[in-house]
């Protein structure tokens, strides 16, 4: 090795998630008989579609970790620095220079 740099660009780490609820009806087509009714040409029962329609409902949700640079100069470090880092692996500045 040759030289080692050590650099500080300032990140922010969001954590987001989302939940949507929705809600729907859905319709199934029905066939019905009619009683007592025949076609005159074929001799068949009649017979009479309707959609019967049902409440239904559901969910979807997401996660995802957003790394956004703290200045925008810096952004092109940024990218090389913190593209493939999980938020795990991050140290919080507060954390790493309190003397107390």
């Amino acid at each position: 090795m040759v030289r080692e740099e050590h650099y500080c660009v300032p990140a922010y780490c969001f954590s987001c998630s989302a939940t949507a609820h929705y809600n729907y009806e859905k319709g199934a087509n029905r066939t019905e008989t009619i009683a007592g009714d025949t076609d005159w040409l074929t001799g068949k029962p009649k017979e009479r579609v309707h959609i019967d329609w049902h409440p239904a409902s559901g969910a979807v949700s997401d996660n995802y970790t957003v790394f956004v640079p703290g200045n925008n100069d810096l952004a092109k470090q940024f990218i090389g620095l913190y593209s493939d880092l999980s938020s795990s692996k991050l140290i919080d500045f507060d954390e790493r220079y309190n003397d107390t």
